[in-house]
């Protein structure tokens, strides 16, 4: 961690904000901080503490009295980089305070920001890492890696810090260690957590010894057991298979014969249903034949109803013809007589028309000059009428100055008033300013009488309570003294009584009763194991017997049979060869020289006469009959199946023979390792480790072991529950004497506190009563002062002769109100000379407004005049151009007139052209309903011949279905749907008639002539579920055998997992145990503590012994002490409180060096720098120029160090200085410079 910039507001001296560049001031390694006592030096080490931790070390409740006293509010922003160099950030803190009550601050405002930058030429970056005053502090030390105690000892050491190691006592310096170093763990809590394990591992390692007694035999004999009982449970399975199989197949046999003749039923059901349903499936074919019939001819009759139709509309279209073209006639002669007329009118009224027009063309050159004249009236009008409204508007305003100017001289003259009213005269005024100075400095006094006052009351109060206390003490400490002696005593007698057992006997007799009691349950299961053996070995023997006997039976079966098929087969071979020679006799008879021979081509056969000189007779019986083949074939079966059965029952027979040898060894291996337990537990037994225990004897009977062990374990429970209760009892009462003891030592350290106290609070008693007497002097002369003051007013003359020897709360009430009219005429006064001159220049600027405004107001007058004569002038001129636009178009506007002329000429000729218009489209009608009457009358006389000649061929069609009215033939018509409906219904018949005769030929080709009737079928079933009952049992049977044998697998090999588990706790308990002895007590805590320490004081003797120039070194005494060591007068050692000022500054400063280096190992980034705030004017030059030599050697390690003194020696010695200018009274704060050596 390096300071990169620190910013100081507020605090303490430092009132305007200051600033500190810890990167110029640091580049060199050692720099200092110098300026005269008081003048803020100490307070910039109060800024880093306060940004980082929120606390300032030297002050009262950490905050109190810091903030300037002139000002409101504290702040401070300290930026600081931390990590290496890769992973190096920058942090900036800010902290704000502000005024309570009192000399409190309050806190106001905390942030932690990451500075992250954004490039070259732009600002930084920034994230909020916490926002209030808790989050800070523990981000801040999570960042850094120590707390504030731990900082202000090992990086930034205050005054009055720094020597407070090296003076600490043992026992405060012990726990300082053990909290810089992070010992407590290896104390109490790491005893209980041993403590803790060690009960545990006991408990595990009686759970793995009864878990181990849980899981029963799981030995290899009984794993062979029962890996040859699930072997035969596998053969019993196979067989059911099979038996499974043959039953499920006939059951499959079954079902599907019996599926066959329910489907056989059905479709004879449906067949009958059919059958049933022919006579309505006929109806419907007739019906669609005389439906196909009448669509036949129904187009006939649609065609003759159509002709009928289409005659009646051409006599209506006829008539229609006829009737328009009358109406069009009509027409036609009203049209010509319009046309005759709208030609007369226009010929009579169009020249009047033409004239008209002439005129108004006159009549728009008068109208536009009369437009004009009249717009150019409208705009004078207009600027009349403004100029009216300025000249009012002027003339107002003119009034209004007036009057504004007659209020503002009324007003000066009050204020003028006012100010002879109030004025003081100057020699009042000095008096009552002497008067007021003498009362506040008479309060003032007062004041800090009162305080004094009450000061001594406090410190007379406090004496008394330190008297009492002492007393107090005196009396606690000798009751402690008296408990420790007798809590010694009691303690002493309970250890006189120990138990009779060590723990050394107690464990090797716990050691010796495992064993005993392992070997004891496995004793109880080989016993009943080796029962269990022989009543299988036994059972098993009876069993072989039997099936010795089978096997004998079983062969002569076999043998007889044998013999039997073998007669059978020698004749049975004697007919077969002479049907070969016959045949061959016969195929040979066959061939010819000369032709191929079927078989191999040949056209040459040799033999032929061989085979026809072997005589053969054809009347000879040369095969077997069927009856005697069957009877060879039944033969060959029973021998086949004899066979077999004696196989198996030799098979069997080994089997049984194999397993009761096996079960015979088991029995012997059962017995012997019965007989070896015994031996060795009575071997075990013999051994046992005290003498207080039974003495065993050679048991035979289980019983009688587990009966000795019980009374050993028993004796063992009761002397250890007897160790355990004095063991309690030792360790309650060290403990209650370990705790009176250090109470006696506070006792002790309480009782000369008091007397320091004591001692302490008489001398502030006395100077406080010192300091009561100067204040009551100083009251006194304050009052004399004040009555002097009051003389030289007008106030003496009202007070009581009674009252002037003191100052009562009248008078005061008097002063303060004589204090109070002055002040108020005073404020009258001032405030009435600064209306006056307020008035006066609003009264001078209202009289320049005033001459501005009348002046306004004549030019206003001047110009509405001239507007006036103008407005009339133009307003005769438009009047004229009216009166003639009027004569000449009668009063209606010319464009207005020209239009409807116009308008009244384009009306007559389109009047005329519409006319014409509808003349000729009259004609047009006309000639059209001529034709159309003509093409009417044609169309009709078609329409009647069509008639008649589709009423012919409609009735002919009628005679050829068989039909005599147009109505049968509807009648037999379907619709589409019911022609539809009745074809689907006739398809849909012959389709399942079709599939219904297809599936019964099917069915009974399938049955292929079996039937079965329901009981076949339930006999069937229930063999089928016999062999389903048997194949399931088997199946069980089968998997109970292997999930017993896998039980006894896993067993075993969880025993073997439990015993190596049990031998790896057991070697844990006992390691344990050895590390519970050596952690008794705190021994081990202060061996920690004291190796620490002793590095820390090695390293610190090192730097002393160069500061010192190889004359002083630093030693640790056993207890835990420092000596100095002078190698220099012969090396004799002398403890550090003889050490002078000067050797105290320097083996402190070598001390806190060495613990600094050791508590910033602890985190995580190493600290760069370190800071000194005193001891450099205790020494002399030479010693100064050494320490100061050492601490640029620091700079090697990359540690910057600063200093912070006064001394002149050591300015001149730095490169690098912080110049701190002190404050003013009562003017700016304290100042900070850079100074370059």
């Amino acid at each position: 961690m390096k300071p990169l910039r620190l910013m100081i507001a507020g605090l303490h001296s430092f009132r305007e904000a200051q600033e500190i560049d810890f990167q110029a001031l640091t580049e060199l390694g050692l720099f200092g901080i110098f300026g005269p006592t008081g003048s803020g030096k100490s307070t910039i080490l109060d800024a880093i503490t306060l940004a980082l931790y929120g606390d300032v070390a030297r002050a009262e409740r950490n905050t109190q009295a810091i903030l300037h006293h002139a000002e409101k509010r504290l702040s401070v922003t300290f930026d600081f980089a931390i990590g290496a160099k890769g992973q190096r950030k920058q942090y900036r803190v800010e902290r704000v305070y502000k005024r309570g009550q009192g000399f409190s601050v309050e806190h106001q405002a905390s942030r932690l920001l990451l500075l992250e930058s954004l490039g070259q030429g732009q600002e930084e970056g920034v994230i909020v890492i916490a926002d209030t005053k808790n989050a800070v502090n523990q981000a801040i030390v999570g960042i850094i890696g120590l707390n504030e105690s731990d900082f202000t000892r090992a990086v930034v050491l205050p005054q009055g810090k720094f020597a407070e190691f090296l003076q600490l006592t043992g026992v405060e310096r012990n726990t300082m260690m053990e909290r810089l170093f992070g010992l407590e763990r290896y104390g109490r809590k790491l005893t209980d957590n041993v403590n803790q394990r060690v009960a545990k591992t006991k408990e595990d390692l009686r759970a793995l010894e009864a878990s181990q007694r849980e899981l029963g035999d799981a030995s290899d004999d009984a794993i062979e057991l029962a890996t040859s009982v699930r072997d035969e449970a596998l053969r019993q399975l196979h067989e059911a298979t099979k038996a499974r199989q043959q039953a499920l197949r006939q059951k499959q046999e079954a079902d599907e014969v019996a599926e066959l003749l329910r489907k056989q039923r059905e479709e004879l059901t449906k067949r009958e249903a059919l059958d049933a349903k022919a006579g309505d499936i006929e109806r419907m074919r007739q019906a669609l034949v005389q439906s196909e019939q009448a669509y036949a001819v129904w187009p006939l009759i649609e065609a003759w109803r159509e002709a009928v139709v289409n005659e009646e509309q051409a006599r209506q279209t006829q008539a229609q013809a006829l009737t328009k073209m009358q109406s069009a006639s009509e027409i036609l002669a009203m049209a010509n007589d319009k046309l005759l007329s709208v030609q007369a009118k226009r010929a009579s009224e169009e020249p009047q028309y033409l004239q008209q027009l002439g005129r108004l063309q006159e009549a728009i050159t008068v109208e536009e000059r009369w437009h004009e004249l009249e717009h150019a009236w409208q705009e004078a009008k207009t600027q009349y009428d403004e100029s009216e409204t300025t000249r009012r508007k002027r003339m107002e305003e003119r009034e209004s100055a007036t009057q504004i100017c007659a209020d503002i001289a009324k007003r000066c003259d009050e204020a003028q008033a006012t100010i002879r009213d109030y004025t003081i005269s100057p020699a009042m005024r000095q008096r009552c300013g002497a008067l007021q100075k003498a009362f506040e400095a008479w309060k003032t006094a007062e004041r800090m009488l009162k305080k004094e006052q009450k000061a001594w009351q406090e410190r007379d109060k406090k004496a008394q309570a330190a008297m009492t206390a002492v007393l107090d003490a005196t009396k606690t400490f000798e009751d402690k003294q008296q408990r420790v002696d007798e809590a010694n005593t009691r303690r002493y007698a309970i250890e006189e009584h120990v138990s009779s057992w060590s723990l050394d006997e107690e464990q090797a007799i716990q050691t010796w009763l495992w064993p005993m009691a392992t070997q004891i349950d496995a004793l109880f299961v080989v016993e009943k194991e080796t029962l269990e053996s022989t009543a299988r070995w036994q059972e098993a023997s009876l069993q072989c017997q039997d099936l010795a006997k089978q096997c004998l039976d079983a062969d002569e079966e076999r043998k007889a049979l044998e013999q039997h098929w073998l007669a059978l087969d020698a004749k049975r071979q004697a007919r077969l060869q002479l049907h070969e020679q016959a045949l061959l006799a016969q195929w040979t008879s066959s061939l010819e020289d000369g032709k191929a021979c079927p078989v191999c081509g040949s056209l040459h056969h040799p033999k032929k006469t061989l085979h026809d000189a072997m005589p053969w007779q054809a009347d000879h019986e040369e095969t077997l009959t069927d009856e005697e083949e069957a009877r060879w074939q039944q033969a060959q079966a029973a021998w086949r199946e004899a066979e077999e059965t004696l196989r198996q029952a030799q098979r069997m027979h080994g089997q049984q023979e194999t397993v009761v040898a096996m079960l015979a060894e088991e029995v012997a291996r059962k017995q012997d390792q019965n007989q070896k337990l015994m031996a060795s537990l009575y071997s075990h037994a013999t051994q046992r480790p005290h003498e207080t225990l039974e003495e065993p004897q050679a048991f035979t009977d289980v019983t009688a072991w587990q009966a000795y062990h019980a009374r050993a374990k028993d004796v063992f429970a009761k002397n250890q529950q007897a160790r355990k209760v004095w063991e309690a009892q030792c360790e309650e009462h060290r403990a209650h004497i370990a705790a009176l003891q250090e109470e006696l030592v506070q006792a002790q350290q309480a009782h000369s506190l008091a007397l320091t106290l004591q001692t302490a609070a008489q001398e502030e008693r006395t100077m406080q009563q010192q300091a009561l007497s100067t204040i009551e002097s100083e009251a006194d002369q304050a009052k004399l002062a004040l009555w002097d003051g009051m003389m030289a007013t007008d106030l003496a003359t009202t007070i009581h002769e009674a009252e002037k020897p003191i100052v009562t709360d009248s008078i005061i009430a008097r002063l303060e109100a004589r204090f109070l009219q002055v002040e108020e005429a005073d404020r009258y006064a001032n405030e009435a000379q600064a209306a006056y001159r307020e008035h006066y220049e609003k009264w001078t600027r209202a009289q320049e407004q005033l001459q501005m405004l009348q002046e306004a107001e004549k030019q206003a007058q001047l110009a509405w005049q001239e507007k006036k004569l103008h407005v009339g002038s133009l307003s005769q001129e438009v009047a004229d151009k009216k009166a003639q636009w009027q004569r000449m178009t009668g009063g209606i506007p010319v464009k207005e007139a020209m239009d409807a002329v116009e308008k009244a000429l384009r009306d007559g000729q389109q009047l005329e052209k519409a006319a014409s218009q509808a003349l000729s489209l009259a004609q047009e009608q006309a000639q059209a309903a001529k034709e159309a009457v003509v093409k009417a009358q044609a169309a009709w006389s078609l329409q009647v011949k069509a008639v008649e000649v589709a009423d012919r061929q409609c009735q002919e069609a009628l005679v050829r279905i068989d039909k005599v009215s147009v109505e049968q033939v509807e009648e037999a018509l379907l619709s589409a749907d019911e022609q539809q409906a009745f074809t689907n219904e006739v398809k849909a018949f012959e389709e399942a008639r079709s599939q219904n005769n297809h599936r019964v030929a099917e069915i009974e080709k399938s049955l292929a002539g079996r039937y079965l009737d329901e009981e076949q079928v339930a006999e069937i079933d229930r063999l089928a579920t016999l062999s389903e009952e048997q194949y399931a049992l088997s199946q069980q049977r089968s998997g109970s055998t292997q999930q017993q044998l896998d039980d006894l697998m896993k067993r075993h090999e969880r025993y073997q997992e439990l015993e190596a588990q049990r031998l790896k706790t057991d070697v844990m308990v006992k390691r344990l145990i050895a590390l519970q002895t050596v952690l008794r007590g705190n021994s081990f805590v202060q061996f920690v503590a004291r190796e620490q320490m002793a590095l820390v004081v090695r390293q610190a003797s090192e730097r002393l012994l160069t500061l010192t120039q190889g004359r002083y070194a630093l030693t640790l005494t056993e207890e835990g002490n420092f000596l100095m060591q002078d190698d220099h007068n012969g090396g004799i050692t002398r403890p550090v409180t003889s050490l002078s000022g000067g050797e105290t500054f320097l083996t402190s400063l070598s001390l806190a060096l060495a613990l600094s280096a050791h508590i910033q190992l602890r985190g995580e980034h190493p600290l760069e720098f370190f800071f000194l705030d005193e001891g450099f004017g205790t020494l002399d030059p030479d010693m100064l120029d050494v320490v100061i030599s050492s601490l640029e050697k620091l700079q090697l390690d990359n540690l910057v160090v600063g200093l912070i003194s006064h001394v002149p020696e050591l300015r001149q010695r730095m490169h690098r200085r912080l110049i701190v200018e002190p404050a003013l009274p009562a003017g700016r704060g304290t100042r900070l410079k850079l100074e370059r050596g």
